[in-house]
């Protein structure tokens, strides 16, 4: 889960990268937006994906209606239940946007490096700005992402909990791929709907 702000309109971006674990050799997992669109992909192994832990999986999301200079919660959810019975799902603003279910997909990052505003290389880099950022070890149900949603726009920032792995909060100083990404509380709170 994050909060975002983009820098231009979403159905201008050519590719930007708010988020990445490893960099495509042979593990990936990234968030992006592009023309319009958010996009989700993790994979482990390279095509034609048949090796036992192996996997492919995306999905993708429009978002032509989000403007340039507005925060944004985003979440993207998924659940390993087993091969051909997993489910990832993409939330904006604290509703569902899209969801695909019966793929195979990891539980677990592979890489060991995290990129935050960059996909693992330093092209496409996200030039907006991002701000608390909650990784967490399960997927958060529907009520608890709209809920953190809700108490964002009033004011409340997102809180640690059992299922929180990692939680961000950038601040005016914070950069990351040589972008400024941070934004302060006293900037973002509170929001209006």
């Amino acid at each position: 889960e994050t909060w975002f702000k983009l820098s231009t309109d979403a159905k201008e971006m050519v590719q930007e990268f708010l988020f990445g674990v490893g960099a495509n050799n042979p593990d990936w997992f990234c968030v992006s937006m592009a023309g319009g669109r958010l996009h989700f992909l993790y994979k482990n192994g390279r095509g034609p994906y048949r090796k036992p832990g192996e996997f492919y999986a995306s999905l993708s999301a429009p978002i032509d209606g989000v403007l340039k200079d507005e925060w944004h919660h985003l979440a993207v959810t998924w659940e390993n239940l087993g091969k051909g019975k997993s489910v990832i799902q993409i939330y904006l603003d604290g509703k569902l946007k899209e969801k695909r279910a019966n793929v195979t997909i990891g539980h677990r990052f592979q890489s060991d490096s995290v990129h935050i505003g960059y996909s693992g290389r330093q092209r496409n880099a996200f030039t907006g700005r991002l701000d608390e950022m909650r990784i967490s070890d399960r997927a958060r149900s529907p009520s608890e992402i709209e809920d953190t949603f809700r108490k964002g726009i009033g004011g409340t920032p997102v809180e640690r909990d059992d299922s929180t792995s990692l939680l961000l909060r950038f601040d005016a100083t914070t950069a990351s791929a040589g972008n400024d990404t941070g934004g302060t509380d006293a900037e973002r709170h509170p929001r209006q709907e």
